[in-house]
């Protein structure tokens, strides 16, 4: 019992008295956090700055159990030499965005999406757009054709509620123009609202106003005219007022003039362009036949308009040419009225008058035709206005032929009365002018 008694209490004396031995444990850094353990498509976008750790093992990793650190929100730290490291991989957060290389190396993302619906370049680009949400384009192929094999097609995509959109195809340029204007070439990637009466240089409808002027050149475009028009006419360069389109109806548009055909009437604004109702018209090929031309008759209506009528202001009235307000009616007995501007190089050969409405008001009441610097450069004024109308009452007989200058000229009605002003003649007095007219090479 003694014997027992003695080593209990040396064995505790022993343990009591034994010497420390190090600690190969330290507490954990409370500063960091380990938020996840897998491959490196596992690790998570979000992180927190100095306290998220990632330990990645498995597929992507350049070894298994490599630590990644957060150092910066939403940033991951990688030892060198992994496989995420040579990428330089940065956050992408942007569903849909197609990656790309910046310029430091790393991946971010591109302003491209995977459908393509945010394609844009400095130069052209091809777009569907709806005005509410799915905006975009579809390219598919469709059913094969005999000898041609499998089509493929480009259309407008749909909205959201499935409502097709409209389809566009659009270039940039250099200048100033008006928006839902007609712009022609100027100088080299230079476009300007087209003057009156081009029938050369036309490349499309403007979008918005100054460098980059983005243009639809194809497609489908709101625009503004100089009348009135009707679903499936025909759209022209206006040959009275510059930028504007004008409504031929039926009738074909003189060479180099064509910009489109009405899809409907009035259109708010679907594209985001205007804050009025203007026609929707498919454009295409703008300005077709461009260049030396072959003769073309073209029909100008001069009629008399009342004071508030189409927008006249003048207490005596005003003149109108083909539903287009021109210049006020004058309190002198000649007036140069301008029918429109014939374009360089333009040449006329034939033309032909004829009243349609009486031009009653004044003792004598004749008109010629000619230029702003000849006005009776093709017919002498001579042709009675104020006669009754007749299936023969017409003037084909030439004074002349030609042109003035190369350069692009006004066309003029040459109007002459006796005792009364021009400015008496009755309104709703209307004379129609036909010009055949080319364009030398």
């Amino acid at each position: 019992m003694r014997r027992l008694l003695f080593l209990v209490t040396l064995s505790v004396v022993l343990c009591v008295n034994l010497p420390s031995q190090p600690s190969t444990t330290y507490p954990p850094d409370p500063r960091w956090q380990t938020i996840g353990v897998g491959a490196l498509a596992a690790r998570p976008v979000t992180c927190v700055a100095n306290r998220s750790v990632y330990i990645c093992n498995g597929v992507g990793c350049a070894t298994n159990g490599e630590y990644h650190y957060c150092t910066v929100a939403n940033t991951w730290t990688i030892p060198s030499g992994s496989a995420d490291a040579v990428l330089g991989k940065s956050t992408l957060t942007t569903v849909g965005a197609i990656p790309r290389v910046t310029a430091a190396g790393t991946l971010g993302e591109s302003g491209i999406s995977d459908d393509l619906t945010s394609l844009i370049s400095s130069r052209t680009v091809i777009r569907g757009v709806n005005g509410t949400a799915g905006q975009g384009i579809a390219i598919k192929s469709g059913s094969a054709t005999s000898g041609l094999g499998a089509a493929t097609t480009i259309e407008a995509g749909t909205s959201a509620s499935g409502v097709q959109g409209t389809f566009q195809i659009i270039d940039s340029f250099n200048g100033t123009a008006t928006v839902n204007g007609v712009v022609c070439i100027v100088s080299s990637s230079t476009v300007a609202d087209c003057s009156a009466g081009a029938a050369v240089g036309l490349v499309g409808v403007a979008l918005t106003v100054s460098t980059p002027v983005r243009v639809a050149a194809r497609g489908t475009s709101l625009l503004s005219i100089d009348n009135t028009t009707a679903v499936g006419d025909n759209i022209c360069m206006s040959e009275t007022v510059a930028g504007k389109g004008h409504s031929n109806g039926t009738v074909a548009c003189p060479p180099g003039t064509g910009i489109g055909t009405v899809r409907s009437v009035t259109e708010l604004s679907a594209l985001g362009q205007a804050t009025t109702a203007l026609p929707m018209v498919t454009l295409g090929p703008i300005g077709a036949n461009q260049g030396p031309t072959i003769q073309t008759w073209r029909k100008f209506s001069l009629v008399k308009i009342a004071n508030g009528a189409n927008g006249c202001t003048h207490d005596q009235g005003c003149w109108q040419i083909n539903g287009v307000r021109g210049a006020d009616a004058t309190a002198t007995l000649t007036q140069d009225v301008v029918l429109y501007q014939k374009p360089a190089n333009g040449f006329i050969d034939a033309y032909s008058i004829k009243t349609a409405v009486v031009c009653s008001g004044a003792t004598t009441a004749l008109t010629g035709l000619g230029t702003a610097t000849n006005n009776v450069l093709y017919h002498a004024r001579n042709y009675n206005i104020a006669a009754a109308v007749a299936a023969t009452n017409f003037s084909d007989t030439f004074s002349g032929y030609g042109r003035s200058t190369t350069a692009a000229e006004n066309v003029v009605a040459s109007l002459i009365t006796t005792v009364e002003d021009v400015e008496d003649l009755v309104d709703g007095c209307a004379i129609d002018f036909w010009v055949a007219q080319g364009v030398l090479p």
